[in-house]
Parts: structure tokens; C-alpha cells; sequence
């Protein structure tokens, strides 16, 4: 069995509270991030990794969603995008982008789009309906 290898950043965005993110982006294991006029971006500290799942809670790894977590940090005036590449030994390419709106006030939480490459397949097909389309993996 081969292993993923993955990388991912964020766009620039603006968070709902500076404090608060930059607090919460200290937690996140595998995770860096940096501010310019207000605006933050995330991304993997390391050259491996894919969307980080754990966050440190004293010496305490908790498992954890992260494009939930890190959902209520984006300010409802500004979309946070995610993406995230990787490949199993070149046997499987994948690469999804997930655009992430804060949550206004009165609203139960963030909403998300989110886009994979795999999208591609379904498009292509309806595109040329009849016409072969084969998987890009082994």
C-alpha cells in the first residue's frame, strides 16, 4: 500500500476575530499561517500532510473537522478557499477546493462550496454523452 502525500494553503481572508484565529491556527497540529493588513492565510507546516485532523488541547491531541473548525474563524464579509492536492505514488492524483463564507449574524453556521477534481469525469460525460471517458488512476 502506498501513501498519500498531500499539500494545501488557503487564500488570504479575513478573520472574525484576529485573537481568536490566531490562537486556534496555533493548535492545529501541521498547520503555519501568517497576517498582512488584517488578513490571514493557513497553510501545512510540513511537506506531507493533508487537511489537518488534529488540534492540541493542553498536552491532548483531540481529533477534530477541520473545515468546521476552521469554518467559525472566517468573518461573514469575506470567503476563505481551501485547497488541498495529492497523489497516492502517482497512482491516484486528487485536488479539491472548498470556498468557505462566515456565518452572519442570526445564521446557524458557515457556508461551504466545495469542487473536486474528480468533478471532471461527471462534466465530460455530459458533455459527450457516448463518448468513452476513462478514470486518470491504475
Amino acid at each position: 500500500m502506498a501513501n498519500y502525500f498531500g499539500s494545501w494553503r488557503s487564500n488570504h481572508f479575513k478573520p472574525r476575530d484576529l485573537d481568536a484565529f490566531i490562537e486556534w491556527a496555533g493548535s492545529i497540529k501541521g498547520t503555519d499561517w501568517a497576517e498582512e493588513n488584517g488578513l490571514v492565510v493557513l497553510y501545512q507546516d510540513d511537506a506531507d500532510g493533508g487537511l489537518p485532523s488534529i488540534r492540541m488541547n493542553d498536552d491532548d491531541e483531540v481529533e477534530i473537522d477541520f473545515l468546521v473548525e476552521f469554518g467559525a474563524h472566517v468573518a461573514s464579509d469575506s470567503v476563505a478557499i481551501i485547497m488541498e492536492i495529492g497523489s497516492e505514488k502517482l497512482r491516484y492524483l486528487v485536488g479539491t477546493a472548498t470556498a468557505i463564507r462566515g456565518a452572519a449574524e442570526g445564521e446557524d453556521g458557515p457556508e461551504t462550496i466545495q469542487i473536486s477534481l474528480e468533478d471532471i469525469y461527471e462534466r465530460a460525460e455530459a458533455a459527450w454523452p457516448g463518448v468513452e471517458v476513462t478514470p486518470a488512476s491504475i
